[in-house]
Protein backbone atom coordinates (compact mmCIF):
# COMPACT_ATOMS: atom_id res chain seq x y z
CA UNK A 1 0.00 0.00 0.00
CA UNK A 2 2.71 2.78 1.00
CA UNK A 3 4.82 1.48 -2.51
CA UNK A 4 1.60 2.62 -4.41
CA UNK A 5 1.39 5.61 -2.86
CA UNK A 6 4.89 6.70 -3.27
CA UNK A 7 4.59 6.25 -7.07
CA UNK A 8 1.43 8.22 -7.21
CA UNK A 9 3.87 10.79 -5.36
CA UNK A 10 6.78 10.32 -7.66
CA UNK A 11 4.71 10.90 -10.66
CA UNK A 12 2.97 14.34 -9.37
CA UNK A 13 6.49 15.09 -8.55
CA UNK A 14 7.50 14.63 -12.13
CA UNK A 15 4.96 16.59 -13.19
CA UNK A 16 5.42 19.64 -11.03
CA UNK A 17 8.95 19.78 -12.38
CA UNK A 18 7.97 19.44 -16.00
CA UNK A 19 5.72 22.28 -15.29
CA UNK A 20 7.80 24.48 -13.62
CA UNK A 21 10.58 23.62 -16.54
CA UNK A 22 8.17 25.08 -19.15
CA UNK A 23 7.06 28.12 -17.04
CA UNK A 24 10.72 29.03 -16.53
CA UNK A 25 11.75 28.56 -20.62
CA UNK A 26 8.21 30.61 -21.62
CA UNK A 27 5.81 29.34 -24.77
CA UNK A 28 7.18 31.40 -28.01
CA UNK A 29 5.46 29.88 -30.40
CA UNK A 30 3.14 32.05 -32.65
CA UNK A 31 0.82 32.31 -35.56
CA UNK A 32 2.31 33.85 -38.93
CA UNK A 33 1.31 34.04 -41.99
CA UNK A 34 1.97 35.68 -45.61
CA UNK A 35 -0.15 37.01 -48.29
CA UNK A 36 0.28 37.58 -51.85
CA UNK A 37 -2.02 39.41 -53.97
CA UNK A 38 -1.53 38.96 -57.71
CA UNK A 39 -4.80 39.38 -60.59
CA UNK A 40 -6.34 36.92 -62.87
CA UNK A 41 -8.72 38.19 -65.44
CA UNK A 42 -10.72 41.28 -63.90
CA UNK A 43 -10.21 39.81 -60.26
CA UNK A 44 -7.54 40.33 -57.64
CA UNK A 45 -6.77 37.18 -55.73
CA UNK A 46 -4.91 37.02 -52.41
CA UNK A 47 -3.23 33.74 -51.28
CA UNK A 48 -2.64 33.00 -48.00
CA UNK A 49 -0.41 30.81 -46.00
CA UNK A 50 -0.65 30.13 -42.44
CA UNK A 51 1.26 28.79 -39.73
CA UNK A 52 -0.92 28.31 -36.76
CA UNK A 53 0.43 28.48 -33.28
CA UNK A 54 -1.43 24.85 -32.45
CA UNK A 55 -1.89 25.99 -28.46
CA UNK A 56 -3.59 29.72 -29.15
CA UNK A 57 -6.70 30.17 -30.53
CA UNK A 58 -6.18 32.64 -33.02
CA UNK A 59 -8.97 33.76 -35.03
CA UNK A 60 -7.76 35.40 -38.82
CA UNK A 61 -9.62 37.68 -41.09
CA UNK A 62 -8.58 38.93 -44.98
CA UNK A 63 -9.08 42.58 -44.84
CA UNK A 64 -9.81 43.99 -48.40
CA UNK A 65 -8.86 47.75 -48.56
CA UNK A 66 -10.44 49.19 -51.61
CA UNK A 67 -9.85 51.94 -53.56
CA UNK A 68 -11.81 55.26 -53.04
CA UNK A 69 -15.24 55.79 -54.72
CA UNK A 70 -17.18 53.42 -56.22
CA UNK A 71 -15.35 50.10 -54.74
CA UNK A 72 -16.49 48.37 -51.53
CA UNK A 73 -14.08 46.94 -48.98
CA UNK A 74 -14.81 43.75 -47.37
CA UNK A 75 -13.27 41.35 -44.86
CA UNK A 76 -13.49 37.17 -45.09
CA UNK A 77 -12.57 35.26 -42.09
CA UNK A 78 -9.83 32.49 -42.39
CA UNK A 79 -10.68 28.78 -40.64
CA UNK A 80 -8.48 27.09 -39.05
CA UNK A 81 -7.75 23.98 -41.29
CA UNK A 82 -6.82 20.52 -39.96
CA UNK A 83 -3.16 21.08 -40.59
CA UNK A 84 -2.00 23.59 -38.50
CA UNK A 85 1.21 24.43 -40.96
CA UNK A 86 0.70 25.23 -44.40
CA UNK A 87 -2.33 26.53 -44.29
CA UNK A 88 -3.28 27.45 -47.75
CA UNK A 89 -6.44 29.58 -48.62
CA UNK A 90 -7.63 31.93 -51.17
CA UNK A 91 -9.80 35.71 -51.60
CA UNK A 92 -11.29 37.41 -54.41
CA UNK A 93 -12.31 40.36 -55.40
CA UNK A 94 -13.86 41.31 -58.84
CA UNK A 95 -12.45 45.01 -60.10
CA UNK A 96 -15.31 45.60 -62.22
CA UNK A 97 -18.57 46.20 -61.40
CA UNK A 98 -21.44 47.45 -63.23
CA UNK A 99 -18.80 47.76 -66.57
CA UNK A 100 -17.13 50.41 -63.70
CA UNK A 101 -13.43 49.56 -63.19
CA UNK A 102 -12.37 50.26 -59.72
CA UNK A 103 -9.12 51.52 -60.24
CA UNK A 104 -6.50 52.96 -57.55
CA UNK A 105 -4.66 50.78 -54.76
CA UNK A 106 -6.16 47.31 -53.67
CA UNK A 107 -4.57 46.81 -50.25
CA UNK A 108 -5.50 43.21 -48.58
CA UNK A 109 -4.09 42.61 -45.03
CA UNK A 110 -3.89 39.60 -43.15
CA UNK A 111 -4.96 40.48 -39.38
CA UNK A 112 -4.96 37.99 -36.13
CA UNK A 113 -7.67 40.10 -34.64
CA UNK A 114 -7.02 37.86 -31.07
CA UNK A 115 -4.10 39.99 -30.86
CA UNK A 116 -4.77 42.44 -33.31
CA UNK A 117 -1.88 42.17 -35.24
CA UNK A 118 -1.25 42.63 -39.12
CA UNK A 119 0.44 39.43 -39.99
CA UNK A 120 1.22 40.50 -43.36
CA UNK A 121 -0.24 43.14 -45.93
CA UNK A 122 0.23 43.48 -49.88
CA UNK A 123 -1.48 45.62 -52.20
CA UNK A 124 -2.44 45.97 -56.21
CA UNK A 125 -2.50 48.59 -58.35
CA UNK A 126 -5.45 48.66 -60.97
CA UNK A 127 -5.73 51.15 -63.81
CA UNK A 128 -8.08 51.54 -66.57
CA UNK A 129 -6.03 49.56 -68.62
CA UNK A 130 -5.27 46.79 -66.69
CA UNK A 131 -3.82 46.08 -63.34
CA UNK A 132 0.14 46.56 -62.36
CA UNK A 133 1.50 45.77 -58.56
Amino acid sequence: MNLKHTCQSLSLGLILLNSSAFAATGYTSQTSGQIVLAPKDNLLVATTVVNWDPKASDQLIVKWIAPKGFCQSSTFSIARGNDTQHDVSWSYRTVVHQNITCVGKWQVLLVNTSTNQILSAAGYTVTATGAQS
